[in-house]
This record gives structure tokens, sequence and C-alpha cells, in this order.
């Protein structure tokens, strides 16, 4: 139940609707929050009183904006999910003023298409819909417009306004940072990232929209596995525990199950050696990679099974990076290229990258976040190289597409992803933070924190992979059909993403820029950005 969110997050009755809007699917929001109000207040003793009393002053704010009859007259409208917003990514497709037009012309089609008649002005008399005329829908579908659309309508576009203007009249901001993300039409936000510039109500809506929940609970990529876990958790003896771990007993010789134990086995391991060999990875960075993360992100893609997804461990050259900076006319020395400390590539786009700053459990901060914005010029690299790549694809589909940045610092491991908004302006956002350990007496914790992100970013991979293969069918396909519609000067190509995506091209050197990182970090807008209401 969705509802559990606005109860957790004390979230008002907009931004309930916002909030429905980008998760339920199929169903009006409204609908779907006023079933979940009385299933609260009726069917589930299990709530606490605090929450039903919630729920029934929600309820009450409901009934007045939403009233009963108008209510049974909102079945027509449940398709404004497809009108309002775009699978779950808060990206809107039209705009207030189209909506009216889009209903009634669709009422008045299935009148046209049935033979069906409208009322006249007289009682006595009734008159077919002519097809040079549109004819006014009655007052029910107008009120069912009103009351349905335009109250959450208005709300989210003032959102999204606020928002975008926000992001333009940083860039030109002269007391910004000039490697500030906001600087270069990119937003910052996500869990842990605190935001002095709005209100928090505003700042709750747009992480509501933009930021999935319940990610933080053990994954389906133990299911079948979990009694093998569940044993070696409680061996105390550490001989016993390495033998376990190499040589776990298989009970079952299907591939899903197979490829579960194998990505469970590679991290008890890494962990094991992580744990109990001396704390190898807390002397040199490379160690720590070698030892840990290498192996953790190796099992995540192993697990996926798709030959063209690759990850390219250690100092790896970024190609988009190179791509980019060719285009603008830029020659690079090899020294002078970006190179990652890992890559992960599909169909030979580079789609998360992953940059370690210093060895475990140590904090330096200026090279925390020198990492951080040379990254997020990365992913800008990557996500301008994949829109000229798929260049005919439609702007809807790459507007769902996210490319993720792997940042280990300190004693944690970050996932971030970057995904296009409107206007050639983006979001750069933290998905997960988890803590790490060395200690063998926590050696349970940091198997299970290795699980959780291991489904996570699987999870994030092949929702990724997925969006790549939209794009380039629609690539392929819409290419075939403008050539062939060019020979035949029937009409004019679309409008190119290639034309649309435009991010800024800067590639950071660590000797030149790291230095001047210490105060510009991810984690506030804050640290960077001098900025009222």
């Amino acid at each position: 139940m969705y509802f559990d969110e606005v109860i957790s997050n004390d979230w008002g009755l907009d931004e309930a609707v916002l909030y429905y809007s980008q998760r339920a699917e199929n169903v009006s929001p409204v609908n779907q929050i006023g079933n979940d109000l009385n299933t609260v207040i009726h069917s589930r003793p299990n709530y606490t009183e605090q929450s039903r009393k919630k729920a029934k002053e929600l309820l009450m704010s409901y009934n007045k904006k939403w009233p009963k009859s108008a209510r049974k007259k909102g079945k027509e409208v449940e398709r404004m999910q497809s009108i309002v917003v775009n699978d779950n990514h808060g990206t809107i497709n039209n705009n207030a003023n189209n909506t009216t037009n889009i209903i009634n012309t669709d009422v008045n089609n299935k009148r046209k298409n049935n033979n069906d008649v409208v009322p006249s002005t007289s009682q006595k008399k009734t008159r077919p819909i002519k097809e040079d005329k549109l004819v006014q829908e009655d007052n029910s579908v107008s009120e069912i417009n009103v009351v349905y659309l335009m109250s959450s309508l208005n709300f989210l576009f003032k959102f999204w306004d606020k928002w975008i203007r926000f992001i333009k009249e940083t860039q030109t901001n002269p007391d910004l940072h000039e490697f500030a993300c906001e600087r270069h039409g990119v937003l910052r936000l996500g869990y842990g990232i605190t935001n002095t510039n709005l209100s928090d109500d505003d700042y709750n809506a747009l992480k509501a929209c933009l930021l999935e929940t319940n990610i933080n609970r053990i994954p389906d990529i133990i299911e079948g596995v979990e009694s093998h876990l569940y044993e070696i958790f409680g061996i105390v003896n550490t001989e016993h525990l390495l033998f376990k771990i190499k040589w776990p007993k298989i009970n079952n010789k299907e591939a899903d199950y197979l490829s579960r134990m194998q990505l469970v086995q590679e991290i008890t391991i890494s962990v094991y050696n992580f744990a109990y060999k001396q704390n190898l990875a807390a002397s040199l960075e490379q160690s720590y990679r070698d030892v840990l993360i290498f192996p953790l992100l190796k099992a995540c893609v192993n697990i996926i099974s798709n030959d063209n997804l690759l990850f390219i461990p250690g100092e790896v050259p970024l190609e988009s990076m190179t791509t980019q900076l060719t285009n603008l006319k830029k020659t690079l020395a090899p020294n002078e290229k970006y190179y990652a400390d890992g890559v992960v590539s599909y169909l030979n786009n580079d789609i998360c990258i992953y940059e370690a700053s210093g060895p475990f459990g140590t904090k330096e901060k200026s090279k925390q976040n020198f990492d951080f914005h040379k990254a997020l010029f990365g992913l800008l690299s990557c996500i301008a190289t994949i829109a000229q790549s798929y260049s005919y694809a439609s702007l809807e589909t790459f507007s769902k597409l996210k490319l993720y940045f792997v940042q280990t610092k300190g004693s944690s491991i970050h996932l971030w992803y970057l995904q296009h908004l409107q206007e050639n302006t983006y979001a750069i956002a933290r998905e997960s933070k988890l803590n790490f350990s060395n200690e063998k007496e926590k050696y349970a914790d940091t198997v299970l924190d290795c699980l959780q992100f291991a489904g996570l970013f699987k999870n994030r991979m092949c929702n990724t992979m997925g969006i790549i293969n939209e794009l380039m069918s629609e690539h392929n396909k819409t290419s075939i059909m403008q050539r062939t519609r060019r020979a035949a000067a029937v009409e004019l190509p679309p409008q190119l993403l290639s034309a649309l995506i435009k991010p800024t091209i800067i590639k950071l050197t660590e000797s030149k820029h790291c230095k001047e990182m210490h105060k510009l970090g991810p984690d506030s807008f804050s640290d960077d950005s001098i900025l009222e209401n």
C-alpha cells in the first residue's frame, strides 16, 4: 500500500496525489488514495491510532476536495495517468491547457463511433454530432475534468516549474563555484542530501517524485539460498566458516538457484577476505577495490547473465568523454584522458562509472568531492554520447534513462544516478548509501549489506539495459522511416536527440582541481550555493 509512505513522511493531500501519480499504475491516483484511506480506517486494525488519525484527517480534506458525486463520474478519467506522468519518472508529456481538449475529443469520438446523439438546447429535439463541428461535452465531463485533473495538475506543473526555474537561475548565479552542479543545469537530491534553498515540503515532494522507496531491504536475489546464509552466520570457528563458504552444499541444480548461490559464494568469500585477512583493504585504495568492491560489482554483473553487459575494472578510459571532447575539437594526450576506477558497459554504451575515493575508512574530503564532480561530468558525457548514438529515438523514452555512479568513500558505498528532466536540465540523485565494516564480529552484517547493494544494483542495471534496448529499437525504426520519407519528400525529419541533449562537457584533472574541491561537496546545497527562496 502506497499510503504507508504518506503516513511515514507526514505528507499532505497534494503531496500524496503527486506521490500516487508516480507509483499507481492503471488507476486514477485520486481513486487509489480514497481506497487506501478507507482501508486504513476500517479494515486494518493493526495500524496505530496515530496512523488512523492521520488517515481520518486526510479523508476529511479528500471528501471536501473531491465530493462523492464527482468521484462516481470519475471512472472515465482513470487514463489520466498516461496524460500526466510518464512511467514513474515525473516527465510531463502534455501541458494543462491541452487536457480538456484531449478528454473532449476522446468522448466525442466514442459518441460518433456509436452513432450516438447529444442533447440539444431544446428538450424535445436531439441532434447528431456533425463531422465538421466539435460539440462541447456536457457538464458532467467538465466537472470530472475540473475535479479530478486541475487541482493535481496545477500542483504538478507549479512544482516542476519551480524546480526548472531554480536550475535555470542558478546557472547564471555568480556566487556559485564554476564546477557546482546547479551551475551546469544539474539538480542534486537524494537520501542524506540537505537543501536550504526551498521549503521542506517542496524538497520532499521532489524526492517522492524521483526516488523510489523500500530499497533498503534484503533482495530477492537470495531467494532459495537463505538456509545457506543462516548456516554460515551461525559458525564461530574461522576454518569451518571458510570451508562452508568455499564449498557450500548444493540442494538444487536449476540455473536460477545456481546463479544465486554463485553470487552469495562470491560475496561471502570477498567479505571474508575483507574482514579476516589482516585488514588488507585498509592499507591501500587498490587493496580495498581488489578485495571487496571489484568482486562485488563483478558478481552483480555476472548474475544478470548478458554477454553484452561488461564490468571493466581498474583505470579504464571513459570512451564517452573522449568522444565528446573529440566532438568539441579538443585533443588529449593519452595521460590526459578520463580514467575511471571501473566502468560498466552495455552494447558499447557506458552506463555506470565507479570511483574509489581513497583506502577504506579514510576521510579525504577534497578527493571525495573531486571524484563526485569528476564522475558527474563523466556521466554527462555518457548521456550525450547515448543521445547521439540513438538520435532518432523519442525524448519521452530517453527521459526514462538513468546512468549510474558508484562511489566508495570512507567506510560507505554510494549509488547515484543521472537522469534528464526537461529543457536540457538533469538530476543527479543518491539512491542508496550503505556502510561496510571490516570487523570480524560484523561479518554477517557486512554480507547482508553487500547483498542488499547487489540486489539494488542488479535491478538498476536491468532497467537501464531495457531503456537502451527501447532507444535502439526506436532509433532503427525511425531512421529507416525518415530515410524513406526524405527520399519521397513527404515530411521533414523530427528534431533529433543529439540536438536536444546538450550537457556541459568538462574534463576535470586531479592535479589541477582537487584542492579547490574541499568545500564543494555533494551532500549539501549550502556548501557551494548561496541562494534565497
